[in-house]
Parts: structure tokens; C-alpha cells; sequence
């Protein structure tokens, strides 16, 4: 299975004819490079921006696992073309499914990821080194997830800096050692999976830096935190969230921002009003305050 990106069509189509692979065509530069070699596209998307939304990334992404589920391709490629210098350009090329999993030292065993399954990518990597991974939210902090078979949660964080970096919890005493860290082909994102900690469960990152100096960090990406003084993240599974927004969303939806004026006023919201005794007020009382000033000024005052 190829996606062939711009000028890498040529790769793509060069691959396709030999093993008999369905191609998906992204970029208008493939084009001449797919007819030339007489191939069938299974689908093609030419009029994408040079970065485009996540919704058309995913439109892409359901096209190939679709025919992977099916069974009519046995892995997943995304052949592109890596842009160098003005006079070099080198064509690449990345598998997604199944994926290879590095298991310590020992060697590498293959995957194939359910919907329940949370792991980083080479897409993932590449895309989050470009800034342009807009979901990455859904991949870095702590994710319940399963790995063949197994339940637990999977963690991961970027710290590129990083020597070794140590899962430390309740669940293993906040020892520094008991539960390593692996840094994902040297991308600066360290991940882990393990069962030996539960939702609701503490952690912080013990991360060892080049001076092999030790500090525990707490998770930028956590769901869930402790309540001041105490820093500890907390493992929560946003899964089971029960959103209520679905009119706001659709209001939302409608709105046409190109061609009408904004005004942002950014408020933090705990330095704009406190309790009496210094105590922050809750989501749900500042929207009760908030939603009476919306009254005053309907157009101009989103709360999000």
C-alpha cells in the first residue's frame, strides 16, 4: 500500500507496478508521474494546502486502513519526498501498519493497533518535528490503552534533551529505576506502557538530564493534576467524558470569521477574580458570572 506525495510519485508508482499495490494519491505533482507508469489510483486528494487540515489528514488515513482492514493490502506506506535544499530532494519512505515495536535490546516484535491501542508513529514523529501535528494531544501524556491484548496505560513525552527518563508513581514508590523510559528512534519522545498503574493513579516523570542530574517533572499533557501544593499528575481516561457542547459546536460551525471583525480579549481566569479568602472559584460558578455579562454584551463575549 503506497501514498504517493508530490514528486515521490514516481517511487510510488514505480513500487505499485511491481507489487501489484493500491496507490492514494496526496498533491497534484503525482499525477503525471502515476500516468506515466499506467497506474490506477484508488483515491486521490490534489487540492490540498502544502499543510493540510487534520480533517483531510484523516480523510487520507481512513481511505488506507479501510483497505487494510479489508485485506486487500498487507501494509500501509507513506512515500514522500523530503525537501533538502533548492538542487536536493530525497524521496522517503515510511510504514505505518503494521508497526514495528522496539522491545527493549532484545529486538523489535509487529502490532497491529485496535481503536483501544495509543502508540507514537513515524508519522507522529514527523509530523510533531514539522509543528504540525495538531492531535498530538491524543498521543503525548498518559492514554489508557492495550497492547496485544493486555490493558494498562500508555505514556509518553517530549524531552529531547533528556538521558534517561524514569515512570515514577505510587505504584512503584516514586522509584527512580524501576520503570524506564525509551526514547523512540532518538525523536526526543520517550514513551512506556505498562499495567502497574491505574486511572486515578499519581505519576511524575523522573527525567535524568546530561549532567546526570535527577528532577521530577510533572506531565505537560496530563488530564488530570493534583490541587495545589501538591504537583503529582493524575491518569485519567477522558474517554469516558461526557461532552455537552454539541450546540455550541454546531453555533460554532456556522460562524464565518473571515469576513467579519474580531476583537480578543484573553482573561485568565484565576487572576481575574478569586474568592474572599484566596481561593479560586470553580468552572461552573465563573460561567455563572460570566454568563450574566454575555447578557450585556451578546457579540462580542465567547466563553470557551
Amino acid at each position: 500500500m503506497v501514498i504517493g506525495a508530490g514528486p515521490a510519485g514516481s517511487t510510488a508508482a514505480r513500487f505499485a507496478a511491481k507489487g501489484g499495490a493500491k496507490v492514494i494519491l496526496v498533491g497534484s505533482k503525482g499525477i503525471s508521474y502515476v500516468s506515466r507508469y499506467g497506474i490506477n489510483t484508488y483515491s486521490e486528494y490534489v487540492g490540498l494546502p502544502d499543510m493540510p487540515a487534520t480533517k483531510d489528514v484523516n480523510k487520507i488515513y481512513n481511505d488506507a486502513i479501510y483497505l487494510y482492514k479489508k485485506g486487500e493490502v498487507s501494509e500501509v506506506n507513506i512515500v514522500y519526498t523530503e525537501f533538502i535544499s533548492p538542487v536536493k530532494q530525497e524521496v522517503k519512505s515510511i510504514k505505518l501498519i503494521p508497526l514495528e515495536k522496539k522491545f527493549g535490546q532484545s529486538g523489535k516484535y509487529i502490532i497491529e493497533p485496535n481503536e483501544e491501542t495509543v502508540f507514537i508513529s513515524e508519522a507522529d514523529q514527523y509530523l510533531f518535528a514539522q509543528g504540525t501535528h495538531y492531535d498530538i494531544y491524543k498521543k503525548l501524556g498518559a492514554h489508557v490503552s492495550e497492547e496485544n491484548g493486555e490493558k494498562g496505560v500508555y505514556f509518553a513525552v517530549w524531552a529531547p534533551n533528556a538521558k534517561e527518563i524514569y515512570l515514577v508513581g505510587e505504584f512503584n514508590n516514586w522509584s527512580g529505576v524501576t520503570h524506564p523510559m525509551e526514547n523512540i528512534d532518538d525523536s526526543g519522545i520517550w514513551n512506556i506502557f505498562t499495567d502497574d498503574i491505574n486511572i486515578n493513579g499519581l505519576y511524575k516523570y523522573n527525567v535524568i538530564d546530561k549532567n546526570g542530574k535527577s528532577k521530577l517533572k510533572s506531565d505537560p499533557y496530563a488530564f488530570f493534576s493534583q490541587k495545589r501544593p501538591d504537583t503529582a499528575s493524575v491518569v485519567h481516561n477522558i474517554k469516558d467524558y461526557s461532552w455537552k457542547d454539541e450546540e455550541w459546536m454546531k453555533a460554532k460551525d456556522r460562524l464565518s470569521y473571515n469576513d467579519k471583525p474580531m476583537n480578543i480579549y484573553e482573561v485568565h481566569l484565576g487572576s481575574w477574580k478569586r474568592k474572599w479568602d484566596g481561593e479560586f472559584f470553580s468552572y461552573e460558578e465563573l460561567y455563572e458570572m460570566i454568563k450574566k455579562m454575555k447578557k450585556i454584551d451578546k457579540k462580542n463575549i465567547v466563553i470557551t
